[in-house]
């Protein structure tokens, strides 16, 4: 059979129209059936009874479906109340309190009694409800409220037992959705007219949707001896607040009692109570509790849903079609009969296994499944119940199943099937669908929300499409929040519509996506919408500004500007102050700043004024930045006053004053600002330090550490260990640098590996120091890991001995192409291979570290690559490179170069003086002349002395 459509739709001009057509075709089935035998009998055909068999089957079933129709009709026209078996006697009537026990009101087993009965704990509430129920001219509505597991039930259970007459008879009817609550409360004072005495009319369970319809009891109904008495269940799928007209007939007309989780009183009664000494453990934490949670037996559902075996997946399908109807209140829509429940299962069924919509199910399993779930065990109560009501029977689940299924810390707990959003989203519709998509949300189960409330046939309130959306962009499901704030924008709605622009412009920028950004940004302008036009002219102002279009942002931020907008027109101002200011525009800046602080907005004036202070300072305007400071710091603003304190109090380090600097850092500690006040105790540890105060060091390290600020805090763990390393203990500076690690902080991990891998070094611990480097290597960290690279493999060359696995790291970090340690590790790798005698491969490497220009490490190359050549016997070349590393001018390698030419010359002339020694032997060393080298040239003599001529 088909699953129930809509129950709204089934109103007696349907049934009418339905039992009218069943007529017309079964005529219509009769005449074709005869006709065609008749033709066949005419024509000298042979008769084929078939035709006329077939036809007589049909319309007898037409006729049973007419039948069962008017059946309905009479059934919609005598809907009555059905009441519980369990509060009747044996000949229909309800019983009296007297015959009754906690359990067959509802009260659930407890797992502390053998009998399963309640040793009752007093509650908060008991003496508001014994107050009502005794009170014979007091409001007759009692209601008791809370979470589930609360121990409603059990508290209205206790006090209606114990403070209404014996004689009362409890009146209790399976629950509608078809079945107004005032027509209950009309059937439940027929009891007592009918038989005299009184009545209280039990409503466990009632949906918070329904308490609507208390508001239309007839109040002339609720006499002396009439009590109605109701337990609130969860509300499913929207938090509304009641009506006013509700709230004040509750007020007027109700005695209403909200119960929490265990209070110190009922904490105290259970901790003495030795029938639950096994709780005073869990009570001892001191955590809070809901009585429920601590009373139930819950062996029996775990049971039941644990466990594998030919038929767990049959029985797990039914329990959870069963429990999910119920999770999602859709009993108090449409009763969960045989034909909707059979349905179900198969879907479930499916979706368990993982099967194909169109997979055939086994139908032995699911009756043998539905056959154990509804019959009472050894060890459990029966898990589904088969009721009836007015309407016909229907299923429904132990009352725990839908609490065990909501419980997180329960592992077979389970989100409410796909199965059964889609069974909702075809089978129900208009307002009863929107509220399940509106459970959907709450569930998010995002997808079935979407698909169960795009439809035309409810109105969906505006702001469920961005609100969902903007949950989903928080939960990182973009794809889904793309849907949901367009559907936003298809509504076209005045302030939604332009509001989801805005934010999908927002959501694609932060995405990454900056054309989609544009389009959007560029939509929500187009509105004209007087407050997300102007805030996204200035946001696509930051963007453009952003991506490098400067022209384009400051084009964007004077259109925010020219809006007036009371907050996006500032913020525009000093966004573009701030745009002029990296252009180094700086009387534009300074002007844009201004106008920002002449329009004394809360916010975005005391930001101007930081940053109007930062460009004074670096416009080396000492007073004026220090003027702007100050004026950020007296807006008392909660984030630009401590900011502004922090670059003051740098600005006073800079300028040598170190106690004004220290009391500006304690300013911002004391202002307790998340962001500023960690930086200032690791600047005031700083300060400390230089003044070897190293105990007050490590109290403000310790502070910013305990601060739990996500990038000051590993910081502060690393300094610590510094700390502790440059005191020489170990122990501590390997602790710090541990929590370091731990923090897994991007910079601060990698670098407290690197240096715990130096301690260990310089602890001796070879394997251990190799470790930690590895490790610093394998973060990936673009400063570390070069660096840890370089370290060990100096020490494989140097410490260990491992040539090879040296030159490995080397060029490992080579190829990382770091700055710094590139060019180090090049001239390294020289070094290594001119030890190994590879000159050419260390000319190579001491080339490449020239090449790469590097201030530190390109001078030393020139230097070592002079020595290379020197002991090559190259000289000139030798030369030459040492005159390039002075040439450097580098502050340590100059004179480095600088002595070493100078012993090349020494060297030179010593050798040349030794070559001349050989060739001439001790008469060199007393004729000078003779020391001149072979090839110099010959210096002229002197013209002789010659005798004056004689006078002519």
């Amino acid at each position: 059979m088909a699953p129930q459509r809509s129950a709204t739709r089934r109103r007696r001009p349907a049934a009418k129209t339905a039992r009218s057509g069943a007529y017309v075709i079964a005529a219509a089935v009769l005449t074709i059936s005869v006709g065609v035998a008749t033709n066949q009998i005419l024509n000298g055909g042979d008769f084929q009874p078939l035709w006329l068999v077939l036809g007589l089957v049909l319309a007898v079933l037409t006729i049973v479906l007419q039948r069962w129709l008017d059946r309905r009709d009479v059934a919609d026209a005598e809907l009555r109340p059905v009441l519980w078996p369990e509060l009747t006697d044996g000949r229909g009537r309800p019983k009296e309190l007297n015959e009754i026990s906690p359990r067959e009101l509802g009260v659930h087993v407890n797992r502390f009694a053998a009998d399963g009965e309640q040793p009752y704990i007093p509650r908060a509430a008991d003496d508001l409800l014994a107050a009502a129920f005794s009170d014979d001219d007091g409001p007759r509505l009692v209601i008791v409220h809370g979470p589930r597991l609360a121990g409603a039930t059990a508290t209205l259970a206790h006090a209606v037992l114990t403070h209404l007459p014996g004689r009362c008879r409890v009146v209790a009817y399976h629950d509608d959705p078809r079945l107004p609550v005032s027509a209950m409360i009309e059937h439940a004072a027929r009891h007592r007219a009918d038989r005299g005495g009184s009545v209280v009319l039990w409503l466990d369970g009632l949906v918070p949707q329904r308490l609507g319809e208390l508001a239309a009891i007839p109040l002339d109904q609720l006499t002396p001896g009439s009590w109605v008495a109701v337990t609130l269940a969860d509300g499913g799928s929207r938090d509304e607040p009641l009506s006013g007209r509700v709230a004040r007939f509750l007020d007027e007309n109700a005695v209403r009692a909200e119960l929490g989780t265990v209070t110190p009183p009922e904490r105290r009664a259970l901790e003495s109570c030795d029938v639950y000494a096994a709780l005073r453990p869990v009570l001892a934490e001191g955590h809070e509790v809901l009585m429920g949670r601590l009373m139930v037996a819950w062996e029996e559902i775990r049971r039941a849903l644990a466990g594998d075996g030919e038929h767990f997946t049959d029985r797990i399908a039914l329990l959870h079609a069963v429990t999910d109807w119920y999770r999602l209140h859709l009993d108090t829509r449409r009763l969960l009969t045989r034909d909707i429940l059979d349905h179900l299962v198969q879907t479930y069924w499916r979706e368990i296994a993982a099967l194909p919509p169109d997979a055939p199910v086994p139908v032995t399993g699911y009756r043998s499944a539905l056959k154990w779930a509804m019959t009472a065990g050894s060890s459990r109560s029966r898990l589904i119940d088969l009721k009836a009501s007015g309407s016909g029977r229907f299923y429904a689940p132990h009352s725990l199943l839908t609490v065990f299924a909501e419980d997180a810390s329960e592992p077979a707990c389970w989100p409410v099937h796909d199965a059964l959003w889609a069974y909702a989203d075809e089978y129900f519709d208009g307002d009863q669908r929107r509220d399940i998509g509106y459970a959907a949300l709450q569930r998010q189960a995002y997808p079935a929300a979407f698909s169960l409330l795009d439809h035309p046939d409810a109105d969906i309130e505006a702001d469920v499409w961005w609100r969902t959306a903007g949950q989903l962009q928080n939960a990182g499901e973009f794809d889904e929040a793309r849907r949901w704030w367009r559907k936003a924008i298809a509504l076209r709605h005045h302030d939604h519509s332009p509001y989801a622009m805005y934010e999908l412009g927002l959501m694609e920028k932060r995405q990454g996506n900056f054309e989609e950004a544009r389009r959007w940004y560029g939509e929500a302008i187009a509105s004209g919408h007087p407050e997300h036009a102007s805030r996204a002219k200035g946001s696509l102002g930051l963007l453009e500004k952003q991506q490098g279009n400067l022209d384009e942002a400051r084009h964007w931020f004077g259109a925010a500007i020219a809006t007036g907008h009371s907050d996006y027109a500032p913020w525009a101002m000093v966004h573009l102050g701030a745009l002029l200011h990296e252009k180094d525009e700086i009387a534009p800046a300074r002007l844009w700043y201004g106008e920002t602080i002449a329009s004394g907005h809360p916010d975005h004036a005391p930001y101007a004024m930081s940053d109007l202070g930062l460009l004074e300072k670096q416009q080396g305007h000492v007073e004026e930045a220090r003027r702007w400071y100050r004026e950020a710091i007296a807006s008392g603003h909660p984030d630009e006053a401590p900011g502004a304190m922090y670059r003051l109090a740098e600005l006073e380090m800079e300028q040598g004053d170190l106690d004004e600097a220290r009391r500006r850092y304690r300013e911002v500690v004391a202002s307790g600002h998340s962001e500023e006040a960690p930086k200032a105790l690791r600047s005031l540890a700083w300060l400390a330090r230089g003044r070897s105060d190293l105990d007050e060091a490590r109290d403000l390290y310790r502070q910013a550490v305990a601060s739990g600020h996500p990038n000051e805090a590993p910081a502060a763990m690393r300094n610590l260990g510094w700390l502790e390393e440059q005191q020489g203990k170990m122990d501590e500076a390997r602790r710090w640098y541990r929590q370091a690690i731990a923090s897994g902080h991007a910079d601060h991990a990698p670098a407290a590996k690197h240096n715990l891998g130096w301690v260990e070094e310089h602890q001796g611990n070879a394997e251990e120091a190799r470790r930690w480097y590895r490790e610093t290597i394998a973060s990936g960290h673009p400063n570390e890991a070069p660096a840890a690279m370089r370290t060990l493999a100096w020490l494989e060359d140097h410490q260990w001995g491992n040539t090879e696995r040296a030159r490995q790291w080397y060029r490992k970090a080579i190829t990382s192409g770091h700055e710094n340690q590139a060019p180090a590790a090049m001239r390294n790798l020289g070094e290594l291979e001119v030890r190994q005698g590879n000159a050419e491969q260390g000319r190579h490497w001491y080339r490449e570290a020239i090449a790469s220009g590097h201030p530190d490490e390109a001078p030393g190359a020139k230097h070592n690559l002079g020595w290379l050549e020197e002991h090559q016997g190259n000289v000139e070349e030798a030369r030459r490179w040492y005159r390039e590393a002075i040439a450097s001018g580098h502050a340590e390698t100059e004179p480095l170069a600088r002595t070493a030419l100078r012993d090349l010359e020494r060297r030179e002339k010593d050798l040349r003086r030794a070559e001349q020694y050989s060739q001439y032997g001790y008469l060199a060393y007393a004729d000078p002349s003779m020391m001149r080298p072979p090839h110099a040239p010959k210096p002229e003599e002197p013209p002789s002395q010659q005798d004056p001529a004689p006078p002519q």
